[in-house]
């Protein structure tokens, strides 16, 4: 293959067994090469959004109590909860294509009730998930970045911190 610098326009002609293009699904190296590509439909979706995991009173869990992964399966595919920080977890709900379309037109209250129904049906979970409102979104931030933040935030104001 010969490689060209775009900065200097210099090429040089490189000999390999194994070319690598880790750039991606529209990969330009793949492209250049002419490598051939294929895949099929799997006939799903995923529906990912972030909880705010609370116990049976309502009471956030702390990061200490909020550390173990959960998966449960589906008859439409399998629905994982993976903890985050301060009492946040993502959520990871492969289903069925109708099923996805279905989950992502019901409002957050309702997709709550959804997954609060598919993680404690058959299970003994006595956890419960809310959806973040969109102010919430700063909040997905660990305590100590969000405090890095603000701390930014105010000395660029000429506040200082």
């Amino acid at each position: 293959a010969t490689l060209k610098n775009r900065q200097t326009g210099s090429t040089q002609t490189v000999k390999t067994r194994l070319l690598v293009g880790a750039d991606g699904t529209n990969s330009i190296v793949r492209k250049l090469s002419s490598i051939p590509t294929w895949g099929f439909e799997y006939g799903q979706e995923a529906v990912v959004a972030t909880v705010k995991v609370t116990n049976q009173q309502g009471v956030a869990l702390s990061s200490r109590n909020n550390t173990t992964a959960w998966q449960k399966y589906l008859q439409t595919g399998p629905l994982a909860l993976l903890p985050l920080w301060d009492g946040y977890s993502s959520i990871v709900w492969s289903t069925s294509v109708p099923e996805a379309k279905r989950l992502l037109s019901l409002s957050k209250e309702e997709l709550a009730v959804e997954i609060n129904t598919a993680m404690q049906e058959n299970l003994s979970l006595s956890h419960k998930y809310s959806l973040l409102s969109d102010e919430d979104g700063s909040k997905l931030l660990p305590s100590w970045l969000r405090k890095l933040a603000n701390d930014t935030t105010d000395s660029s104001s000429g506040n200082s911190a």
